[in-house]
């Protein structure tokens, strides 16, 4: 592994100590539902904006959420896009991948 790696690995790792993101995490998985209120993307039908993480966690704020947002995109985790004045994010699996590899160094 070179330094960049390293850094990624270290990034990733951070991102996903904490049980908010991961929860995060989850609902981007999941994508939309039923319970989603506002309008579809366009660019990926699945990807969720801020307010419908927000009614699935009902203890967020705005502030909390834009933060954890920001630690997980920083990591490489979600995914933004925008479409008009909306934002929409996505899981993005390439990071879990190389973490993934990462450990399967260790487990041989």
């Amino acid at each position: 592994m070179n330094t960049n790696d390293d850094l990624l690995i270290i990034s990733v790792i951070k991102a996903l100590s904490d049980p908010i993101r991961l929860k995060i995490m989850h609902l981007l998985k999941k994508g939309r539902d039923e319970e989603c209120q506002s309008p579809v993307s366009l660019q990926n039908p699945q990807a969720l904006c801020p307010k419908d993480i927000l009614r699935k966690m009902e203890d967020l704020s705005d502030s909390k959420l834009s933060y954890h947002l920001k630690e997980m995109k920083q990591a490489g985790l979600i995914v933004e896009h925008r479409e008009g004045k909306r934002i929409f994010y996505e899981l993005n699996t390439e990071p879990l991948g190389k973490l993934s590899a990462w450990l399967d160094e260790f487990a041989e």
